[in-house]
């Protein structure tokens, strides 16, 4: 069981149903897709939970965000995330997960300076 509780913000669960979309195509099944994002999102659990400084630190507005780079079959995606205190729990919040090659410095920079909304 992870020692740090995970929340997935709107937006990353977002960006979950875009992957899940992206990959139906190709799997030919929704129900695959839908069986790799939770693959998906259990990695991001198992690692996180366990060693939540896993990631990169990356400075944004005042906030230390950091960055994953996790590979799920043969495929790669950054996971950005912060660490917060709630209840005095530490607890990580999951901002954003992209495509290992995505987004570029520009779009990154702009979804640095809108944090997690």
């Amino acid at each position: 069981m992870p020692e740090v509780e995970i929340h997935f913000t709107p937006r990353s669960l977002s960006n979950l149903k875009e992957i899940a979309t992206y990959l139906k195509v190709p799997a030919g099944s929704q129900v695959l897709a839908v069986k790799y994002i939770r693959q998906l999102k259990e990695r991001i659990n198992s690692i996180l939970g366990t060693f939540p400084e896993a990631g990169k630190e990356i400075k944004a507005q005042n906030n230390a965000i950091r960055q994953l780079v996790i590979s799920s079959g043969h495929k790669g995606y950054r996971i950005f995330y912060r660490s917060e205190k709630q209840n005095d729990r530490p607890v990580l919040i999951i901002l954003a997960i992209y495509r290992e090659n995505f987004p570029n410095d520009s779009v990154l920079s702009q979804f640095l300076e809108q944090d997690d909304k």
